[in-house]
């Protein structure tokens, strides 16, 4: 394939010649060359002027003797081919006229032409080629190979490690983990993180004031963290520990909660360090989201859940809640509070690896019990939806049922389901379902 200015594509390339270029003057070959076979070289047209060419050169032997007429170009040489074909001779008229050039072929033309009237057109000589269908065939060899299991980092295996040494469950079969800190005694290199965290809380204030609605809606999701005891009110504000900033996001989009608030776990705190910064990110565990699809749209039944608040129903050990706390002034009182986040933070760079690797865990402790639900929570997840997919309706009932009774026992209720087939959802609340209807 051969591309112009731009990247544009100009031409197939199917063939390929060597030739022999000489001159009308000898017939002794002069310069050899490789040239791709096209169906039309350029759209190129010859200016038109009323300058007698060959009368201001009469002198020399033109290579081209009818350089206005619009003949057709039968070959484009690059620049290779002219280091070898150009001689010493240039002859310059005035600055209105052409520069003839002497060359194997005879003297050449170029360069401005008084009264000489041309196309609004751009033009550009330079070509490059693509070897696009061996690229293409690599790239659908890649895309079709089995993947091979991608080796650890020591970050990520320290951070395996961590979780499998660490990780606890309450006695409602919730479950309790640390945060993978890189370092021992990570309170050593944080800095002072109250007064950017007011700072941000100032701002945030600005906002939302404009709107009385807003404001209302990010103090109810407060409200509603601190009811669900996702967070804990603090007695003083302490500056020992560290505090997040966080901000309203609006998704109108959504179905339940159109605020919702996200912490900013990357703020730096006085000494430059950030919490994120000192926190494993984990590997992923995560499947490709591509995979879940296709794989789920091949079968005929199909549902998808969401995992109500996920990174919420997993607890966070209360020796490392002292580095997710935060500040807010409710708006009824304007007094200032300080939180303790007891639950897994979005915003938190581990908090997708734990997610995961909770469910994972569920797994490996409880799937013994209901093995139609092991194969949907290793594969069939992406972030906190859940996909069932199977050929038999009733089949699919089985699945679901074991996906809820296993979740549940990690603590993981699900909602907001969704079917291909009214009968698949007869036995779910309705406030928690609905009808999907999905095009092939």
């Amino acid at each position: 394939m051969v591309t112009g200015l731009g990247g544009g594509r100009t031409a197939d390339i199917k063939h390929s010649v060597e030739v022999r270029l000489s001159s009308v003057m000898t017939n002794a070959p002069l310069v050899k060359a490789s040239a791709f076979v096209v169906q039309r070289i350029t759209d190129y047209k010859p200016p038109m002027t009323s300058l007698p060419l060959n009368g201001i050169f009469k002198d020399v032997r033109l290579a081209d003797p009818e350089p206005a007429a619009n003949e057709q170009i039968d070959i484009l040489l690059g620049a290779e081919v002219y280091a070898q074909v150009i001689r010493e001779g240039i002859r310059r008229i005035d600055d209105h006229s052409p520069i003839a050039q002497n060359t194997v072929f005879g003297w050449v033309l170029s360069g401005p032409c008084e009264g000489a009237t041309s196309q609004n057109t751009v033009r550009t000589l330079h070509c490059n080629v693509l070897e696009s269908l061996d690229e293409a065939i690599r790239r659908f060899w890649e895309i079709e190979s089995v993947p091979v299991r991608v080796q650890k980092t020591k970050d990520e295996e320290e951070c395996d490690a961590h979780f499998s040494q660490t990780v606890q469950r309450t006695t409602d079969g919730r479950f309790v983990v640390r945060l993978p800190f890189k370092r021992s005694h990570p309170e050593s290199e944080l800095g002072d993180s109250l007064r950017s965290a007011l700072s941000a809380l100032t701002r945030l204030r600005k906002k939302l004031d404009v709107d009385q609605t807003l404001v209302k809606e990010y103090d109810d999701f407060l409200a509603e963290y601190e009811a669900l005891k996702h967070m804990t009110r603090l007695r003083s504000i302490e500056s020992s520990r560290l505090y997040i900033p966080h901000r309203a996001v609006i998704r109108e989009e959504s179905a339940t909660t159109k605020l919702r608030v996200v912490f900013n776990a990357t703020s730096s705190t006085a000494s430059g360090c950030s919490l994120n910064d000192l926190l494993h990110v984990g590997p992923k565990l995560q499947r490709d989201m591509t995979i879940i699809l296709t794989n789920w749209r091949l079968y005929q039944f199909v549902m998808v859940a969401d995992i109500e608040k996920m990174f919420r129903q997993i607890l966070v050990a209360p020796e490392d809640r002292r580095f997710q706390c935060i500040v807010w002034r409710a708006p009824k009182t304007e007094r200032l509070s300080a939180f303790e986040l007891n639950t897994v933070t979005y915003g938190t760079v581990c908090a997708p690896y734990l997610a995961m690797r909770t469910l994972l865990e569920l797994v490996r402790e409880d799937g013994k019990e209901s093995p139609l639900a092991v194969s949907v929570i290793e594969k069939d997840v992406y972030v906190d939806d859940v996909l069932l997919r199977t050929p038999n309706k009733n089949r699919l009932e089985c699945i679901r049922k074991e996906v809820c009774q296993l979740l549940s026992k990690g603590g993981f209720p699900l909602r907001k389901w969704a079917g291909n087939s009214a009968d698949l959802l007869r036995n779910i609340p309705k406030i928690i379902s609905r009808y999907l209807r999905i095009q092939n």
